[in-house]
């Protein structure tokens, strides 16, 4: 019970920046410092365990666990937005079957990508999925949130000038990729 509504006052908290402009493209610019991409997905983990309450003894294997390449990112919301998409994973996936981080470089582009092995999201509800308020099976009464979680990561990330892909095959599981600038 506690764990959750902390959870979903600090999601508040980075809408409401978000909303009142405390947080903007130029704030990420003046705060972003380089950080391993093996850390920041070791953070984003200690981050998503904190959200994902009963699920956080789950497994995850971090193929990324060794890389030193490193980004220049605003720690803080990024570490936030990794946190919401693999706590979403560990929540989505089944008890039996790891949660994979892993992570690739195109041309001027660093890829951090989180693989559940999930229901997956429905064909319909893909365009919808990063959207505020909404949560896979929006209609299920077994949902773990708000709906807040994606939508707060994709706005993070977009900061970044970033984009958050979603991959989804129902029945086989969900990747989401967050594609960040190398510079």
């Amino acid at each position: 019970g506690s764990q959750r509504l902390t959870h979903l006052v600090e999601q508040m908290v980075f809408l409401n920046e978000l909303d009142s402009g405390t947080i903007t493209a130029e704030t990420v610019l003046e705060h972003r410092r380089p950080i391993p991409i093996a850390d920041l997905f070791n953070v984003g983990i200690v981050e998503a365990k904190k959200f994902s309450y009963h699920h956080a003894s789950k497994s995850i294997k971090n193929m990324a666990e060794a890389v030193q390449k490193t980004l220049n990112v605003e720690t803080r919301l990024l570490k936030h937005a990794l946190g919401e998409v693999i706590s979403n994973a560990l929540i989505y996936s089944p008890s039996d079957k790891e949660v994979e981080l892993n992570y690739w470089v195109e041309d001027t582009s660093a890829y951090l990508s989180v693989l559940d092995h999930g229901p997956g999201i429905p064909a319909r509800e893909l365009p919808i999925i990063l959207s505020q308020g909404k949560n896979p099976g929006d209609d299920d009464l077994t949902q773990q949130g708000m709906g807040f979680g994606l939508y707060l990561a994709r706005m993070l990330v977009d900061l970044h000038q970033g984009m958050l892909i979603v991959n989804s095959q129902e029945g086989r599981g969900t990747q989401i990729v967050m594609k960040l600038p190398i510079d």
